[in-house]
């Protein structure tokens, strides 16, 4: 059975929503000199090595000071790194795509539907090196 959510929890999607549709506003409202201009310096890229998307990396440059590399938060803890406490990530954007529903349009019925959902990503210098500490030694 789904979980239900909370009214905080249904407020704080509304509220990432809405974010989400601001940046993107304000990266759609730039000239493409002005969005290759804005990412050119130096590109962002994943943690896997990968060049983000000049919108994807606008989007990350307006939220973070100095962004190189990226990555969400299970991608650091299996890279060996943990997210510092009290660090937000940035907002990127991703591709999702949907099965048409069944009683769709029946020339609908091939075609695949792509929406974007929001992803949070944290620079490098919001994670720090694990620790393992070896048990200290009990004395009698």
């Amino acid at each position: 059975m789904p979980r239900k959510t909370t009214a905080a929890q249904r407020e704080a999607t509304a509220h990432r929503k809405t974010l989400a549709r601001a940046l993107s506003a304000k990266i759609t409202a730039m000239s493409p000199q002005e969005l290759e201009r804005y990412t050119q310096a130096a590109p962002v890229v994943t943690i896997d090595g990968r060049t983000l998307s000049m919108r994807n990396q606008a989007m990350i440059l307006l939220q973070l000071n100095s962004p190189t590399v990226v990555g969400g938060f299970r991608q650091w803890k299996n890279a060996g790194r943990h997210v510092s406490k009290g660090q937000h990530g940035a907002m990127i954007l991703y591709p999702r795509t949907h099965k048409p529903a069944e009683d769709a349009d029946p020339a609908e019925a091939d075609k695949e539907h792509v929406s974007f959902g929001t992803a949070t990503v944290f620079d490098v210098s919001q994670t720090e090196e694990k620790t393992t500490t070896a048990p200290e030694a009990v004395t009698a």
